[in-house]
């Protein structure tokens, strides 16, 4: 296939006193008229235009292929399922509720908001610090608190501490969700009154699990 390039798919720049060959701009330009062809004899220019109608030539060749899908094939139905951290798929079960997550990561709310988002039925109130995230159990009252152990200012040790205190949360289930993952940091989590006692990085199956056992009770 050629491209049908002629000397008129060209241009020719005036640079520094001297002509350069500029394409592919049509300029309608007089092969010709030599003497303003200071750079290229007219066989020089004819080379470039056969080398340069072949180059177009193969990219509107490629541009042509298109691998269409066999009519007959069956596109597979797609499950809801989510990307856990070790790369593993699987289908997340379908929870009511509202979890409050204090989180003070960004990459880590994105995450768990995935999460969420792939759980039919359960909603999410994301809050960045402790502080924050005792005001919204308070007005909200969510039926589950997910809280980081390791966040600016108030620990999350001392956030639970606080939310067993208050009237209007000392009964919402509270899952830690920490970087702190030795036996003894788990042992002290739970003994501190955690529900349950989660670490990273997030492993997707895990805290859905926890939270369908907790909200389905």
């Amino acid at each position: 296939m050629r491209s049908g390039l002629t000397c008129d798919s060209f241009n020719v720049l005036s640079m520094n006193g001297k002509d350069r060959l500029i394409f592919p701009y049509l300029n309608n330009f007089d092969l010709s008229r030599k003497d303003s062809m200071a750079d290229f004899t007219r066989e020089e220019i004819e080379e470039k235009l056969a080398e340069y109608a072949e180059l177009i030539a193969a990219r509107e060749e490629e541009d042509e292929f298109v691998d269409e899908p066999d009519e007959e094939s069956e596109v597979p139905e797609e499950e809801d399922t989510q990307e856990t951290s070790e790369g593993e798929a699987k289908a997340l079960p379908n929870i009511n509720g509202t979890i409050l997550y204090i989180e003070d990561q960004p990459t880590n709310l994105d995450l768990m908001n995935s999460i969420v988002a792939h759980i039919e039925g359960l909603s999410i109130i994301p809050a960045q610090n402790a502080e924050a995230g005792i005001k919204q159990a308070a007005v909200t009252r969510p039926d589950l608190i997910i809280l980081d152990i390791d966040l600016p200012g108030m620990t999350g040790f001392e956030a639970l501490k606080k939310l067993k205190n208050m009237e209007r949360t000392k009964s919402i289930p509270v899952i830690a969700l920490s970087a702190y993952a030795m036996p003894s940091d788990i042992e002290k989590g739970i003994s501190a009154g955690f529900r349950e006692y989660l670490t990273k990085p997030i492993k997707i199956d895990d805290v859905a699990g926890a939270i369908k056992d907790i909200l389905d009770t």
